[in-house]
């Protein structure tokens, strides 16, 4: 073959395996974000049932089917030199109705995997080549922040978390990312872990708007 038709055709292989190589490592990457997703909201809807025991536990304490004189009555003598017997159905049913916050158990969850999902996303993310739309804009330049400081190996916990780009948090999120400091109680501080686990979960939820078309 001629020269450039040589140069073609080999321009034309590194394409198609360059957007194979990237689909599996998006492939890989969605399924991992999947997974600790998943993982948290076990994890909340447990507690939330956990939550709803401590009401039946209570109703243990005014059970008319167990005897005074069962050894439980010195147990139920304490309960009730703190809170008063009257009031002990009123608590119960408060507590089997009441909703747990599960975003906040979740989000407190991935606190707890945050070594994880940096050891296993990090790299996928730093090699993924990403592109977004217009309404993509503030995710798009988290994504470009992130990505710079994972691709010159400088770890986002030890950058100024002001320097974070933050127009895309959801306003629903922002008080699951930003608390308090001990330094200055008025003044929240945005928690890098969690910010860096929410470009992966936004990035993911964009790359399947973008495949569904929705």
């Amino acid at each position: 073959m001629a020269a450039t038709t040589t140069r073609l055709y080999l321009l034309c292989f590194a394409h198609q395996r360059f957007g194979q190589i990237n689909d599996t490592l998006t492939d890989a990457f969605i399924h991992l974000v999947d997974q600790y997703e998943q993982q948290a909201k076990q994890t909340a809807d447990e507690a939330s049932e956990h939550l709803k025991s401590a009401g039946q536990v209570l109703n243990l304490f005014v059970d008319p089917a167990i005897p005074a004189e069962a050894p439980f009555a010195q147990v139920r003598a304490q309960a009730f030199a703190l809170l008063e017997p009257e009031r002990f159905a009123q608590v119960s049913a408060y507590l089997c109705d009441v909703e747990l916050d599960k975003a906040a158990g979740e989000w407190a969850y991935y606190k707890t995997l945050s070594a994880q999902f940096k050891r296993n996303l990090r790299h996928l993310f730093a090699a993924l080549a990403l592109a977004g739309r217009v309404e993509d804009a503030p995710l798009m330049e988290a994504v470009a922040f992130l990505q710079d400081l994972l691709r010159d190996g400088r770890a986002p916990r030890r950058v100024d978390p002001a320097t974070f780009p933050t127009a895309f948090i959801p306003k629903t999120l922002r008080r699951h990312l930003f608390v308090e400091t001990d330094d200055a109680p008025k003044k929240k501080s945005l928690q890098v872990d969690l910010y860096e686990f929410l470009v992966y979960r936004q990035v993911r939820i964009a790359i399947r708007t973008a495949c569904t078309g929705r």
